[in-house]
């Protein structure tokens, strides 16, 4: 039911309405769950409450569209499906993909414990939730690269739309992911004050999600540009390579890293597809500068990686949520200024395009609020 309101919200570039309706389902299915757990309710009753999550989401997604949408018939008639192609080498990916988000919480009940099991959970939600939000940014101008490309505009321009957009992608994940590991953290000691059972604070752990999830974000662009121009299956033979590394690698070192190579499994699947799906679509699609990109990524992600392992040295220490609040605040803000000006230094002229449409951009939602 969801996916015929994806598709009106795919085509308006707005995407991100259904991940904030997801969010707030999200939030009331989790607090509800929790309430039902301390009042010692049936775990069945406890898992049921996804059914809610998924109701509150087609309700606020039916609502919003009969709102803004009133013209908008889903019976008007009969479609062609036969024209459709490339719907296996679309499955494949599927597939792929549910190997990475399901598969990695069962491994490690299995092999480790449920406790253990429960920490990664923690770990993944967070910062899953944030990706998700990114995701639904990221994925937005899937459609309008879609029609710029079918429309003829020269390869130069295409290039020029895709290096902002590549480079806007890399800028904003990397600030908010690096964020998130830092944080992660002192909310999760402050979360679980009272667990005195089991460890809940792993920064290795928050280090390999925040890889993890920086390839899998900056792999979307690279991925977009191969799918809109209708190349799925180039992508089929990275995503099975991905799945099987994924497996092979979180449970050969179980044994030596626990709970850690379920997330580096992960991480060296998603590189596995993140670096092929760069080659093939500077190889086939567009010819822009690999070698500027590459180096711009890995610069990124370095630095995130040394601001990620200061914040830790520093042990900051935060007792409460109001404390734990002003210092999300002010590391927000010392994280975009260090990003900034690091990517200035990095590479000058895609950085200072990026800044020029971001602040076009604004003005113009302004101008239009006038």
């Amino acid at each position: 039911i969801l996916s015929k309101y994806n598709v009106v919200l795919q085509g308006e570039n707005k995407e991100y309405v259904l991940t904030i309706f997801s969010l707030v389902s999200k939030t009331v299915t989790w607090a509800l769950s929790m309430i039902l757990i301390l009042s010692n309710a049936s775990i069945i009753i406890v898992y049921a409450m996804n059914i809610l999550n998924v109701v509150i989401n087609i309700v606020l997604a039916c609502g919003y569209e009969k709102k803004n949408y009133p013209f908008v018939d889903y019976d008007a008639g009969k479609y062609e499906t036969g024209i459709i192609s490339g719907t296996k080498d679309v499955m494949y990916q599927k597939i792929a993909g549910t190997v990475f988000t399901s598969t990695d919480l069962i491994v490690t009940s299995v092999f480790i414990s449920l406790s253990a099991a429960s920490v990664y959970n923690l770990y993944f939600q967070v910062f899953k939730s944030i990706f998700t939000l990114l995701a639904s940014v990221v994925q937005a101008p899937f459609n309008s690269f879609g029609q710029l490309v079918n429309s003829g505009d020269s390869g130069d321009e295409i290039n020029n739309y895709f290096e902002i957009y590549q480079h806007f992608v890399l800028l904003v994940s990397t600030v908010l992911m690096v964020i998130t590991a830092q944080l992660i953290i002192p909310f999760i000691e402050i979360y679980t004050i009272n667990i005195t059972d089991y460890s809940y604070t792993y920064p290795i752990l928050a280090v390999l999600f925040y890889s993890q999830m920086f390839a899998q974000i900056n792999n979307r662009p690279y991925g977009t540009i191969l799918n809109v121009t209708g190349n799925f299956k180039m992508q089929n033979r990275q995503c099975a390579i991905a799945a099987v590394v994924n497996l092979i690698v979180s449970i050969a070192f179980i044994r030596w890293i626990g709970i850690h190579s379920i997330v580096l499994g992960s991480f060296v699947g998603t590189m596995i597809i993140f670096v092929m799906n760069m080659y093939q679509m500077h190889k086939n699609v567009l010819k822009g500068d690999w070698k500027r990109e590459t180096f711009n990524i890995s610069c990124n992600y370095l630095l995130g990686v040394i601001c990620v392992f200061s914040f830790y040295r520093m042990n900051i220490v935060t007792v409460n949520y109001v404390q734990w609040v002003v210092v999300a605040c002010v590391t927000t803000v010392v994280m975009e200024l260090i990003f900034l000006i690091g990517n200035y230094i990095i590479d000058f002229k895609r950085t200072k395009k990026v800044v020029k449409y971001i602040c076009e951009s604004i003005l113009k939602t302004l101008k239009k609020r006038q």
